[in-house]
């Protein structure tokens, strides 16, 4: 990741995550209230820890993954094209 390569190694993409996200935080509390604060505040720190889990805890290459899916999708799509059709309308 680029951020990587260019900050100290104790900034990881969950912290980024989360210290990018505070000027949305206040601006969602001036203009959404304070509920809608709670939520996104508790939806980025679920993001952020998953990230962190993706990232730093679990052996997992984020490069290749993107791939993978996309290969997957695209393998099934081709074995059941009208079941797809139906399904994935929308994306087509």
């Amino acid at each position: 990741m680029l951020l990587s390569q260019i900050t100290p190694q104790y900034l990881t993409l969950s912290v980024f995550l989360l210290v990018l996200n505070i000027p949305l935080f206040l601006y969602g509390l001036k203009k959404q209230g304070k509920l809608f604060t709670f939520y996104a505040i508790f939806t980025v720190g679920v993001y952020s820890v998953a990230a962190w889990l993706i990232t730093d805890v679990l052996p997992i290459d984020v490069t290749t993954a993107s791939f993978t899916g996309c290969g997957f999708f695209f393998d099934n799509y081709m074995k059941n094209k009208n079941k797809c059709r139906k399904l994935y309308s929308f994306m087509i």
